[in-house]
């Protein structure tokens, strides 16, 4: 009976974002509970993912501070508090599918982000329709305001604009041209964090 207690930092998170969709408390709880999810952080210059080399097997969701998105050294959009990390890449991925990030995403402030595992993720949604429904309006959301912001960064020789964040698209860049056309952005910090000793990304540092 008594109301359920959040975090301060996920109270935010659940009345900006779940509450006005009529998520119960108790099913918000269960999402972010330590079965089924993560708080990790992010220093400055920190990698959530590597192109080409971080697998597209979670979902994170940034609780505070703001990252950019690469793709080679160019700088497609910025993705700030309360915005998905990867929902592109978690929704044309599959279950079970090994498939590897088409961008880098790159931590410009210390952030602190709360990551779903895919199957864990899947498995709670099952039980929860209403929460997965949510999840997949938000997610779609999240989707086309990330393909409206880097819009505006990509145009071809013809002027039209060119869609790249998806990994479908972002694969099919075939031009140097083209990608040339893609404004540049001056990342919080120069260098990446170093890869592990087999050219893994380095761990997490959570709690």
């Amino acid at each position: 009976m008594r109301k359920v207690k959040l975090p301060l930092e996920l109270e935010d998170i659940y009345r900006i974002l779940f509450q006005p969709l009529q998520v119960s408390r108790l099913s918000f709880q269960k999402l972010v509970s330590p079965e089924c999810a993560q708080m990790v952080n992010l220093h400055p210059g920190e990698a959530y993912a590597m192109q080409g080399l971080t697998r597209t097997d979670r979902l994170g969701l940034l609780v505070k501070g703001k990252a950019n998105v690469i793709s080679g050294q160019h700088f497609l959009h910025q993705i700030q508090a309360n915005e998905f990390l990867d929902s592109p890449e978690f929704e044309s991925s599959r279950s079970g599918v090994e498939e590897k990030f088409k961008v880098s995403i790159i931590a410009t402030m210390p952030c602190r982000a709360i990551v779903w595992q895919r199957q864990s993720l899947e498995y709670l949604l099952i039980k929860e329709t209403h929460l997965s429904n949510v999840l997949a309006l938000l997610l779609s959301t999240d989707i086309t305001r990330k393909l409206y912001a880097m819009n505006d960064k990509m145009v071809t020789e013809k002027g039209s604009h060119l869609d790249i964040r998806l990994p479908s698209f972002t694969g099919s860049i075939a031009s140097q041209e083209e990608a040339k056309k893609v404004t540049e952005s001056v990342l919080g910090c120069r260098e990446f964090v170093p890869l592990g000793a087999h050219g893994h990304q380095q761990p997490f540092q959570s709690e």
